[in-house]
């Protein structure tokens, strides 16, 4: 079965990407600063946005298309990329202010984490179900 769900989520992940990473160049250009954080705390919070964005959402997205290839119901792959998005935009929100807003990111990765892991275990679930069918 091809993916219709998961490549919207990742369309949506790429522009949010690029405007997460947009954010970090032109805070380099702004500060004069090359490489790193160059000891700057604004710096630093858009680099963590950026990068924490990096580490999760590939993975999740993989898994979603995973499941999604092998029957996963599509309501719930739905809801698993709003579950992602939400999570990633929380984060950010509240990782990216200044004071930092403890409780958006704390929610930010509830959301991420649950996406990650309910991605998982359609997955894992759906590719055993396929092999028992055989």
């Amino acid at each position: 079965m091809i993916p219709i769900i998961t490549p919207i989520f990742a369309g949506i992940a790429a522009f949010m990407l690029i405007w997460f990473s947009f954010r970090v160049v032109a805070l380099r250009r702004d500060k004069k600063i090359l490489s790193g954080d160059g000891g700057d705390v604004e710096m630093r919070r858009a680099i963590r946005v950026q990068g924490n964005f990096v580490e999760y959402v590939p993975l999740t997205l993989v898994l979603m298309g995973f499941a999604e290839m092998q029957g996963a119901n599509r309501g719930v792959i739905v809801l698993v990329g709003c579950a992602l998005i939400a999570g990633r935009v929380l984060h950010a929100l509240g990782i990216s202010r200044d004071p930092e807003q403890f409780t958006f990111r704390v929610r930010g990765m509830f959301f991420t984490f649950t996406a990650l892991a309910i991605a998982a275990v359609l997955s894992i679930g759906q590719s055993v179900w396929v092999l028992l069918q055989r």
